[in-house]
């Protein structure tokens, strides 16, 4: 089925920064919140698109880390929906040169 309204809100880790070169670029960035957002007026069934963006960070992180779930919203068959993507993890180790 076809959705309407469609809203993908990303967050960034507190200690990551966004990198400022997009295919696609957000329709929305709020630093203070650390979040990003694209606006799709309509998807059909079937239909996919791919948003991608790059953070980085300038302190070295040892161990492993998760990445914040990212939501969707949107209209299906008259409805509000809302959904959570899954989780990725991160693992991280030092190396001297």
């Amino acid at each position: 089925r076809e959705v309407r309204n469609v809203i993908i809100s990303d967050r960034i880790p507190g200690h990551a920064k966004l990198f400022n070169k997009f295919g696609i670029p957000p329709h929305r960035i709020n630093e203070g919140a650390r979040k990003i957002e694209w606006d799709i007026p309509q998807l059909n069934a079937g239909e996919e698109r791919v948003f991608s963006y790059v953070i980085y960070s300038k302190i070295n992180i040892v161990g492993s880390f998760e990445l914040p779930a990212t939501s969707v919203s949107f209209e299906s068959d008259g409805k509000k929906e809302f959904i959570l993507s899954n989780k990725t993890h991160f693992a991280a180790e030092t190396t001297e040169n």
